[in-house]
């Protein structure tokens, strides 16, 4: 019995291995908070013992399955890299718009190749997006197995890192935008020759493990954060430079604008002073007009007067000339009066005489009738 489960035993950890060294999984995995360059993959690549090192890169996002938003970690397929992943259905992705998944996502979330799915970039700094993820919504042209997940899901013996993703999903290089690597992967010259679960295999590995951290670890982290503080000050210093600019723009529209200002106050302050004084000369202007006003009403009034004295002089002169017409015309008819009468007086004054003698009442009708005829003059006149 004891005999039937070392050599069961063996046989699963031959077929790992077997799995592992087809899938051309990695040996060694360096990774850093700062990111790693094509200059600590080189670096690494010439550290004695190690046969080859490349830059990958990955991240964790937020996927929908069913009813459970799960973790997945997207990383960048490489064919010349490690890791490779096992394809179970379909082709591989080869556009920035495809993307291979787990096995186990389709099963959870009941997808198939054609689905879309989407993914939601995880924040890890407050609301700061620091995804490389160019988009988040995929067509699935691959069914997949990853070659470093070995670990059961289902069942009682079941286990999983609650930190750790559940699901795996690769992307090409076109659908990230990735300046740095997270990780460096490499193989150790002579292990893929050794069981991964030998001592052997073990000791050559951390024997490389110790050759990094001797030759390069200190220099490489170095090198790294003097580049990254480097390229942070140059970023500090174009910042301040457009800031300067724009300071220096803001001031001189500023400046701008206060000249503006002023010559709108002067301009103002002339307009105040042109309306004061053309309210004053329209104050005058009433002033004098009103003036006119008055002196015209004034000689208005004086014609009125004028003309009511003509009138009444006139009115005089007609009641004058007519007394003047009538004693003129009396004085007329008197002096004819008085030479009628003194005409009568010496052409017939034999008669009345003599009439005197014969009878007194003759003479009396002659006075009479002379009465009567003066007298009918004046009533006519």
């Amino acid at each position: 019995m004891f005999a039937g489960l070392s050599a069961g035993c063996r046989d699963l950890r031959a077929s790992a291995d077997d799995y592992y060294d087809r899938q051309n999984l990695y040996d060694i995995r360096i990774q850093s908070t700062l990111g790693l360059t094509n200059e600590d993959v080189k670096a690494v690549s010439q550290v004695k013992g190690v046969e080859k090192a490349c830059g990958t890169y990955s991240e964790t996002a937020l996927v929908q399955a069913g009813d459970l938003q799960q973790k997945a970690e997207v990383t960048l397929l490489d064919m010349k890299g490690f890791n490779q992943p096992l394809l179970l259905e379909g082709t591989l992705p080869q556009s920035a718009s495809e993307i291979a998944v787990s096995q186990n996502y389709c099963i959870d979330a009941e997808k198939k190749i054609g689905d879309q799915v989407t993914l939601t970039a995880q924040r890890t700094s407050g609301d700061e997006d620091t995804s490389a993820l160019k988009q988040h919504s995929y067509t699935i042209t691959a069914i997949m197995q990853d070659a470093a997940d070995l670990i059961a899901d289902d069942g009682a013996a079941s286990f999983r890192s609650s930190q750790s993703a559940k699901y795996f999903f690769y992307v090409t290089s076109d659908a990230l935008d990735n300046e740095v690597y997270s990780a460096i992967e490499l193989s150790v010259r002579g292990a893929k020759n050794l069981s991964c679960f030998s001592e052997e295999y073990q000791d050559r590995v951390d024997a490389v493990k110790k050759q990094i951290e001797k030759e390069i670890k200190e220099k490489r982290e170095q090198a790294r954060y003097d580049e990254v503080v480097s390229d942070a000050a140059a970023t500090l210093a174009d910042a301040r430079l457009e800031a300067d600019t724009q300071f220096a723009d803001a001031d001189a529209k500023i400046t701008d604008a206060r000249a503006e200002l002023d010559d709108g106050k002067i301009r103002l302050a002339d307009g105040w002073q042109q309306l004061q004084d053309g309210i004053r000369q329209l104050n005058e202007q009433k002033k004098s007009a009103a003036e006119q006003f008055r002196q015209g009403y004034v000689k208005i009034s004086d014609g009125y007067t004028q003309l009511a004295s003509g009138e009444q002089q006139l009115t005089s002169g007609k009641a004058e000339l007519g007394r003047s017409n009538i004693t003129a015309a009396k004085n007329s008819c008197y002096a004819g009066i008085i030479q009628c009468g003194n005409t009568a007086d010496s052409g017939t004054a034999t008669g009345i005489r003599r009439k005197r003698a014969d009878s007194g009442s003759g003479l009396s009708d002659t006075n009479a009738n002379g009465r009567c005829m003066a007298t009918g003059f004046l009533e006519i006149l």
